[in-house]
C-alpha cells in the first residue's frame, strides 16, 4: 500500500524552473581605453593631482593621451636648447601651449610633484576658481588649515597624495601691491606632492615649470 501511494498521480510534484524566467548575469565589459587627453572642462585641481596627472607618479607618455610633454627649448632664452637647464615639462596644445599656458607642472626624477593653475579656466575639485571671493574657499574647504604670509592667506587642504593650496590676497603688505579687485579674492592655486610645506607664490618667481 505504501508503494502504491507513492505512485499516486494525485500527489503534487514541485514545478521546475521556467526557462523563460531564467536570467543570466551580464558579462562585465572593460571601459574603453582613452584616445585623447581629458577635455579642459573635465579638469579640476585637487590634493591628488589633476586629470590623469597624479602626484608621485610618472606622467602619461603616450602621444595621443598625454597631458604634458618635455619641451627641450622651453627656457632656451636662458640656456642652450636641449640642455637640462632649458628643458621643462609643458602642457600639450589642448591646454594653451605654447602661447597661453593654463597650468604649469614640475616633474622630478620622473614623478609629478607640483601643479600650478594660472587662470579661472580650471577650478579646484570643490569648484573654487582664481578670482573667487575668500568666502568661497572657507565654504568649500571648512577643514582647511590657514597659513599667513606677507601678501596672502594660504588655505591648505591635505589629501592622500599631496596638498592643495589656495592663496587669497590680503592687505597686510605694503599699500598698492594688490589691485583693489584682487583683495580678499583667490589669486593663486597650486598643489604639491605630500611632504612639501605650505608656501606663497605672491611676490616670488616660484612658479611650477618656470625658467627662473
Amino acid at each position: 500500500m505504501l508503494t502504491l501511494a507513492a505512485c499516486d498521480p494525485a500527489t503534487p510534484v514541485p514545478p521546475g524552473p521556467d526557462p523563460a524566467e531564467t536570467t543570466v548575469a551580464p558579462t562585465p565589459t572593460a571601459a574603453p581605453a582613452p584616445t585623447a587627453p581629458p577635455a579642459l572642462n573635465e579638469l579640476a585641481l585637487s590634493s591628488e593631482g589633476m586629470g590623469t596627472l597624479r602626484f608621485g607618479e610618472a606622467p602619461d607618455a603616450a602621444p595621443a593621451t598625454r597631458m604634458i610633454a618635455e619641451d627641450p627649448a622651453a627656457c632656451s632664452e636662458f640656456a642652450p636648447a636641449g640642455t637640462p637647464e632649458a628643458t621643462r615639462w609643458r602642457p600639450v596644445a589642448l591646454y594653451g601651449a605654447p602661447d597661453t599656458l593654463l597650468f604649469g607642472v614640475s616633474v622630478t626624477d620622473g614623478a609629478l610633484d607640483r601643479i600650478d593653475v594660472f587662470g579661472p579656466e580650471i577650478p579646484t575639485d570643490a569648484g573654487v576658481k582664481i578670482g573667487d571671493p575668500a568666502a568661497s574657499v572657507t565654504a568649500a574647504y571648512p577643514a582647511s588649515a590657514l597659513v599667513e604670509s606677507a601678501f596672502t592667506d594660504v588655505y591648505v587642504v591635505t589629501g592622500t597624495l599631496g596638498t592643495l593650496q589656495l592663496e587669497v590676497a590680503r592687505a597686510r603688505a605694503g599699500a598698492g601691491y594688490w589691485q583693489p579687485a584682487q583683495l580678499d579674492h583667490v589669486v593663486y592655486l597650486h598643489a604639491t606632492i605630500a611632504g612639501v610645506g605650505a608656501f606663497s607664490v605672491a611676490a616670488s618667481e616660484n612658479i611650477a615649470g618656470g625658467c627662473l
